[in-house]
């Protein structure tokens, strides 16, 4: 459960690190709408922070 947990919560920090994110992000050009990689890694960082512990407190709960 700690494996998922770090492997769906690490293409929030690191945006090349998932291939549906590139492929959205693309899809997204064509269609005119800009998204800031830095913005985007800004705010992964901020969510991470947050969800890590509690998916954390989650699995130690449920063990």
């Amino acid at each position: 459960m700690a494996l998922l947990i770090g492997v769906n919560l690490g293409p929030l920090v690191t945006p090349w690190a998932s291939l549906a994110t590139l492929l959205w992000h693309e899809r997204l050009v064509a269609l005119g709408v800009t998204i800031s990689w830095l913005r985007f890694v800004l705010l992964g960082m901020v969510g991470v922070a947050i969800i890590v512990p509690l998916a954390t407190l989650a699995l130690a709960a449920t063990a």
